[in-house]
């Protein structure tokens, strides 16, 4: 090899040096270019999502300011609801409604639904499902009705599917499963060894 063969070796080495540094800087401004462009996004993202926010949250600050209903009063009106259901067992009627409950406490609707809301959160049908499912639960345990049917009709229930769904809700089993285990239940004797 000669001097010239060296020189052009060299020349060579620099150039595909010079190559890979211009391709590593072009690759490092490329990604910080993408990361610049998703920062962007996910802060337009991040504010676009908390704007979202903040606008529900005032939904429900207005929402709840309309109710004439104190801390004091509400806590009264839930103690008065939990007596009437547990008295009265309004539930127990398929047709009940928010403005029959309401009613039944003296206050406006929408002061109902804040106290079953805010006390129980729940929503009003899922609160009436609770009582009549508990209420069911109570009539298979102490073997007061013989049929699902009956029973379903007697809580306050339209129809088997509804009834079927709301107690899966509640006990993971549907009243057959569970109907069933209690029969289990009742018909073991325990018999120390």
């Amino acid at each position: 090899m000669n001097w010239l063969d060296n020189n052009f070796l060299v020349f060579i080495l620099i150039a595909l040096s010079i190559i890979v540094d211009t391709i590593m800087i072009v690759s490092i401004t490329n990604l910080t270019s993408i990361q610049k462009e998703r920062k962007i996004a996910f802060d337009a993202t991040s504010k676009k999502i908390e704007e979202e926010l903040k606008e529900i949250r005032c939904e429900l600050k207005e929402k709840h300011q309309k109710s004439d209903l104190s801390f004091n009063l509400v806590n009264d009106f839930k103690k008065k609801l939990i007596y009437l259901m547990e008295e009265e067992k309004p539930y127990r009627d398929a047709n009940l409604k928010l403005m029959d409950l309401a009613s039944k406490l003296g206050i406006s609707e929408h002061q109902t639904s804040q106290i079953i809301n805010q006390k129980f959160g729940k929503s009003f049908c899922s609160f009436i499902n609770m009582y009549r499912i508990t209420e069911a639960i109570k009539i298979f345990k102490y073997g007061t009705c013989s049929n699902i049917y009956d029973t379903l009709f007697d809580v306050g229930f339209n129809n088997k599917e509804t009834f079927d769904e709301a107690f899966k809700n509640y006990t993971l089993k549907t009243p057959i499963e569970f109907n069933t285990e209690n029969i289990a239940m009742m018909n073991f004797k325990f018999t120390p060894s």
